[in-house]
């Protein structure tokens, strides 16, 4: 499925006896694929043929509004979510939120438009991570000043991977993967520093002076 071939989806899809479509053998419906590539024309066109395919889940629990969020398509995201309100609310195997994955990958524009839809701002992972340790934990300064903003639970409580969002350990400074999660981007000395001068403001009991 490629840009350029909408034409070509548009007649299969509209063939009275074609099929529902198929998952591949990670279980991702065309609507995934067409949503990891940013494919508007495609996405509106697999939701006119078949508009439960939005709740599908591929291997890893993930909807189609997961891949929108995880590769930055805030067209996507925000046609999904009109398209079906509660999609925001979804976790995949991992309890993963939507707004976790926005988090992670810093995509600040979608994460307003997640918390607009009233997605649960202090959800928890299984890794017992909130939305906060993965944006605080990847550096993502944009995130943590959008997510305090917008009073997002600041705790002292770690994860399970030993990771308190108000303590840095120098063995955050570099890549590594948490409780199984990639973690994609990590926190420069620098966005450590800004990060830093956020957080204890939030929690006088915690701040040391």
């Amino acid at each position: 499925m490629e840009k350029g071939h909408e034409k070509i989806v548009a007649l299969l899809l509209a063939n009275p006896d074609a099929t529902a479509p198929g998952k591949d053998k990670m279980h991702r419906t065309p609507l995934h694929v067409a949503v990891a590539k940013g494919l508007d024309s495609m996405v509106t066109l697999l939701l006119a043929r078949e508009p439960s395919v939005a709740d599908v889940r591929d291997c890893h629990g993930q909807t189609a509004l997961h891949h929108a969020v995880w590769d930055g398509h805030a067209n996507i995201v925000a046609q999904l979510l009109a398209h079906n309100p509660a999609s925001v609310h979804a976790v995949d195997h991992a309890q993963q939120s939507v707004l976790h994955l926005a988090a992670q990958r810093g995509h600040v524009e979608i994460a307003e438009l997640l918390l607009a839809a009233n997605a649960a701002i202090d959800a928890v992972d299984e890794c017992k991570s909130s939305v906060l340790h993965r944006a605080v934990d990847v550096g993502r300064t944009e995130l943590v000043e959008l997510l305090l903003a917008r009073k997002a639970l600041v705790t002292d409580n770690p994860n399970r991977d030993d990771f308190n969002p108000l303590i840095f350990h120098p063995r955050h400074l570099q890549p590594q993967s948490h409780c199984g999660h990639d973690a994609v981007g990590t926190q420069s000395p620098a966005a450590r520093r800004q990060i830093e001068t956020i957080l204890p403001q939030c929690s006088p009991r915690l701040h040391r002076p």
